[in-house]
């Protein structure tokens, strides 16, 4: 490793020393865990009930896609923080996966599990965006 690597390596780590990512992220994914046990439990529930008529059935059926729909969001942010911890863990958190750019730290302490710097995450949105366009 040269001197350069090896600076810069020093300055983004001590970028984020005043910041406690990762007990951050560890409190978040503790917190999703529980909502996803209760989500499951509140599911499981549903279906209990026994005979019911239409009405009702209806209503269950948009309740459970409800939470079906809460329970892939929360998996999903379940991902990316254990995405980000590994990061962290590797020594490459702070760095866009895309380009390798730093994240801005302002976007890290509003989001701690993103993925990309602004530049990046605008380059996704604007493709997806064209593509559901299409």
């Amino acid at each position: 490793m040269n001197w350069k690597t090896a600076m810069n390596q020093t300055s983004h780590k001590s970028r984020f020393d005043n910041h406690d990512f990762k007990s951050q992220l560890e409190q978040r994914r503790a917190e999703l865990l529980k909502v996803a046990e209760r989500t499951t439990l509140e599911g499981r529930e549903l279906g209990l009930d026994g005979p019911q008529d239409s009405a009702d059935s209806s209503a269950m059926s948009v309740s459970k896609e409800w939470l079906f729909s809460e329970s892939s969001r929360h998996r999903n942010s379940l991902r990316l923080i254990e995405s980000a911890l590994e990061r962290i863990r590797d020594g490459s958190f702070g760095k866009c996966v895309t380009c390798e750019e730093e994240i801005g730290l302002r976007r890290l302490l509003a989001l701690p599990w993103t993925q990309y710097c602004i530049e990046c995450q605008q380059k996704i949105e604007q493709r997806s965006y064209g593509e559901r366009a299409a």
